[in-house]
C-alpha cells in the first residue's frame, strides 16, 4: 500500500490569488486597482496581526507580476502552473527571495542583499525581496537598507511584513505603500474551516468550529492548524466535538470557570479553594488559569449589557444581579487578576500565590475597610431596639443654636467687673460624628449602600439644605457612580434626619475627614 505525506491544511489550503485573501477587502482592492492600473510601486509595507495572511500576500504580489501566463504583464490572476508561479509555491524561484530577517537582521545580510539587487531577473519579470519579521532589522540594516529603497533599481520589487509596525523607522515606512491587515473575525474564521471542513471530509459539530475559530484570535493559519490536529479524531458515526477540542487545548471547561466565577461573586472563598485545588490537581497552570478566568469575567461584563445574552452566562448575570455585584466591582476583579499575571512573574510558588491572591479577590475588601463596616453593623444591630431615628434632627437643629449662643454679649459699663462666663448657657448641643450621622445608610438599597461603603465616602456635615461627602482619591473612578444615585441619597438622608436637603456636594481628598463637626 503506498502511502503519501500528508500537507498540512495551513498550506493546502493557503490563499493563491488576490481573490483567496479573506476579510482584507481594502488590501485586495488597491492590488487590484495597482495592477489593473499598471501603478506598482517600488516597496510594499505589509501590517497586521500573526496570521491574518502576510506572507501569503507577499508571495501572491511575486505571482502576480512575474506569472508568464498573461504575455510577461502583470495580472490579478496568476495561473499558479507556469514555470515562474511553480518556483514561488515551492519557494524554489530564482527571482523571488525570502528573508526572514528575525534570524538575517544583520548589517552583513542587509549588505548581501543589496550587492545582489542589480542582478537582473531571469524567469519573471520582476525581481523581489521579501523580507518578513522586517521589524527584527538592527539599526544599521535598515540605514543599509533605507538607499536602496529610497532609490532602487528598475524592476526590482520590495514587499516587508511586520507584526510590529511601531518597529519600523518612520524613514523606512514613508517609502513603503502600506497595506493594512485586520485580525479575522470569528464569523468569517468559522466559514473557512466549514468550508475546509466540508472539503476534507472532516466530521466536526458547529460548537466545536466556533470554538476553534474564537480560539484561534484571529489567525487563521491557528486555527486551520488545529483543525488539521483534531481531523485525527474525525469518525463517520462520531464527530469531533467541544469537549474534544477542550481536551486538545487544555483548556477548562465553562461549567468549571463558572463554578469559580460564582464562588468569586459570592465571596465564598472555601468553596473557591476546593475549586482551584480540582484544576490545579488535573494539570491545569496556574497562568493558564489566570488568563481563562479573566477571558470569562470580562466575556461576564461584555454579556451584562446585552439584551440577548450568551447561554453560558446568563445564571452568572443572574447572580450578580442578586449578589449586588455592579460593573464597576467585576473591572476591579479583572485589574487584580492583571497585576496577578505579572506576579507570576517574581516567583516559583505560581501555584501558592495563585490560592491567596484568588482568595484576596473573593473577599475584595482591605482589612481597614471590612473592620469598619462590622463596627458600624454591630452598632446599628445594638441600637436598632432602643435608639430612634428621630434624634438625628439635631445635624440641622444644632446650626442655629450654635450662631445664637456666639453672638457677642454687651459691653460692661467702664468700670464695672466683667461677667463670670456660663459655659452651659453658651455651649450649643454637641454635633453628631460622621458616624451616628450615617443612620441614613439603612434607608439605601443595598446597591446603593455597597457602593456608598466601596468608594469609602463620608457623610462630612450636613448644613441647610447641602450635605458635604468626602471620599478618598484612590477611589475618584466611583464619584460619577455615587453622583448617578444622588437623588437616593438624599431621600434616605431626609428620611432619616427629618430634615429638607436638596443637594449633595462629593469632594475628592487625600483624607477623608473622620469626624464630622456641623457648624
Amino acid at each position: 500500500m503506498s502511502t503519501s505525506k500528508h500537507q498540512p491544511l495551513f498550506l493546502k489550503y493557503r490563499p493563491q490569488k488576490i481573490a483567496d485573501l479573506i476579510a482584507q477587502d481594502s488590501v485586495k482592492e488597491t492590488l487590484v486597482n495597482a495592477i489593473e492600473n499598471n501603478k506598482i510601486v517600488n516597496a510594499y509595507l505589509l501590517t497586521g496581526p500573526r496570521g491574518s495572511g502576510k506572507t501569503s500576500t507577499a508571495r501572491i504580489i511575486a505571482k502576480s507580476l512575474n506569472c508568464l501566463n498573461n504575455g510577461g504583464e502583470p495580472t490579478v490572476n496568476p495561473c499558479g502552473e507556469c514555470e515562474s508561479c511553480l518556483g514561488i509555491i515551492n519557494s524554489s524561484s530564482v527571482d523571488v527571495t525570502e528573508i526572514d530577517a528575525a534570524s538575517h537582521g544583520g548589517v552583513d545580510d542587509a549588505r548581501e542583499l543589496i550587492e545582489k539587487v542589480n542582478m537582473a531577473s531571469i524567469t519573471g519579470k520582476f525581481r523581489i525581496y521579501i523580507i518578513d519579521e522586517v521589524h527584527m532589522l538592527s539599526t544599521a540594516a535598515f540605514n543599509a537598507l533605507l538607499k536602496v529603497i529610497e532609490e532602487p533599481p528598475a524592476k526590482v520589487i520590495f514587499v516587508l511584513a511586520t507584526t510590529e509596525e511601531d518597529k519600523v523607522p518612520k524613514t523606512i515606512s514613508s517609502r513603503c505603500q502600506n497595506l493594512k491587515f485586520k485580525p479575522i473575525t470569528v464569523n468569517e474564521a468559522s466559514a473557512r474551516l466549514h468550508y475546509v471542513a466540508e472539503r476534507e471530509a472532516i466530521n466536526i459539530d458547529g460548537d466545536a468550529i466556533a470554538m476553534i475559530a474564537e480560539h484561534a484570535d484571529g489567525a487563521m493559519r491557528d486555527a486551520l492548524g488545529l483543525l488539521d490536529q483534531l481531523s485525527v479524531f474525525s469518525k463517520p458515526d462520531a464527530p469531533v466535538n467541544e469537549a474534544r477540542v477542550l481536551e486538545i487545548l487544555g483548556l477548562i471547561p465553562a461549567d468549571e470557570l463558572n463554578a469559580v466565577t460564582q464562588s468569586i461573586l459570592k465571596r465564598d472563598a472555601e468553596n473557591l479553594l476546593e475549586q482551584l485545588n480540582t484544576l490545579l490537581a488535573h494539570g491545569k497552570d496556574p497562568i493558564a488559569i489566570t488568563n481563562e478566568l479573566s477571558e470569562h469575567l470580562l466575556g461576564l461584563l461584555e454579556n451584562i449589557s446585552k439584551a440577548s445574552p450568551a447561554a453560558k452566562f446568563t445564571s452568572l448575570i443572574e447572580l450578580a444581579k442578586q449578589e449586588q455585584v455592579e460593573n464597576f466591582e467585576i473591572v476591579q476583579i479583572l485589574d487584580s487578576l492583571n497585576s496577578l499575571s505579572l506576579a507570576f512573574k517574581n516567583t516559583t510558588q505560581s501555584k501558592n500565590v495563585l490560592k491567596a491572591w484568588l482568595i484576596k479577590v473573593c473577599h475584595r475588601a482591605d482589612i481597614l475597610v471590612v473592620k469598619d463596616l462590622l463596627g458600624r453593623i454591630e452598632k446599628l444591630e445594638s441600637g436598632k431596639p432602643v435608639a430612634k431615628p428621630q434624634a438625628a434632627p439635631h445635624v440641622q437643629a444644632a446650626a442655629p443654636q450654635a450662631v445664637k449662643a456666639s453672638a457677642p454679649s454687651p459691653a460692661p459699663a467702664a468700670g464695672a467687673p466683667s461677667p463670670s462666663p456660663k459655659p452651659e448657657v453658651a455651649k450649643p448641643s454637641p454635633a453628631p460624628s460622621t458616624s451616628s450621622s450615617e443612620n441614613f445608610l439603612d434607608h439605601l438599597s443595598p446597591g446603593s449602600k455597597g457602593m456608598y461603603i466601596s468608594s469609602q465616602a463620608r457623610l462630612v456635615k450636613v448644613e441647610g439644605t447641602i450635605a458635604q461627602m468626602q471620599m478618598p482619591n484612590k477611589f475618584k473612578f466611583l464619584k460619577a457612580k455615587l453622583e448617578s444615585r444622588a437623588a437616593e441619597l438624599l431621600e434616605a438622608i431626609n428620611k432619616s434626619s427629618g430634615g429638607n436637603v436638596e443637594t449633595i456636594n462629593i469632594e475628592v481628598v487625600e483624607a477623608v475627614t473622620e469626624a464630622a463637626s456641623n457648624p
